[in-house]
């Protein structure tokens, strides 16, 4: 079962992702743009695989 805690820290990363890339902290190949553009729709509703919650965590360890 997915915890409210667990669907916070995929937001807090997201949100963390997408302002690393605004602010040219991270670089971010087309399909992980796709990715994080896909699953910051589904997230709104529907929680998140755990091979997305993965690749999700995969691109978060690139922030600096």
């Amino acid at each position: 079962m997915i915890t409210y805690s667990t669907r916070q820290k995929w937001r807090y990363k997201l949100k963390t992702i997408e302002e690393a890339n605004n602010y040219g902290c991270i670089e971010l190949s087309d399909w992980e743009i796709g990715f994080l553009d896909s699953i910051s729709i589904q997230i709104a509703d529907r929680d998140l695989s755990m091979k997305q919650s993965l690749a999700l965590n995969k691109i978060y360890e690139k922030v600096c």
